[in-house]
């Protein structure tokens, strides 16, 4: 199974996670295939794949957010964030929610994005981050917390 084919959601939803763009993290994505690509052979040697994507897709993406934050001297524009979730009640709220999870830190977006828009379990997406899954239920919790009080007072 090729590495798009089986990788590309998680792949982009942690380019999203940092990028807070779709079309940023769609870019970051199509610049990190080139970087698969000419290292193929670290690819093949690594004994965790999924872990050494995942810090890929990270420094890809942290590349472009540098690249893409000289350009506009602002922070990125998080309404792609919740785009096409499918919940109606999301899509209701979607600027505020967009805006909520840009101002977790990175790695408690990363775990919000990963276990809700992804569905991954706590194990899956500690794999992935090179993290205990203990870790990533807490960030997850802190993020939640975050976010509870700050949708909350928008209401």
């Amino acid at each position: 199974m090729l590495i798009h084919q089986r990788y590309a959601g998680i792949l982009h939803a942690i380019m999203l996670a940092v990028l807070g763009r779709s079309a940023d993290a769609d870019d970051a994505l199509q610049n990190l295939y080139i970087t698969i690509a000419r290292h193929r052979a670290r690819l093949a040697a690594s004994e965790h794949l999924v872990r050494y994507l995942a810090s890929m897709a990270r420094n890809e993406a942290l590349q472009v957010m540098r690249a893409t934050q000289r350009r506009r001297r602002e922070q990125p524009m998080p309404s792609d964030l919740v785009a096409g979730h499918g919940d109606p009640t999301i899509a209701e709220a979607g600027p505020q929610i967009s805006t909520a999870l840009m101002a977790l830190p990175a790695a408690q977006r990363e775990v919000v994005l990963l276990k809700i828009w992804q569905s991954q379990t706590f194990e899956a997406i500690a794999a992935l981050l090179g993290i205990s899954p203990n870790t990533a239920a807490s960030r997850y919790r802190y993020a939640m917390d975050k976010l509870r009080n700050v949708l909350g007072e928008l209401k």
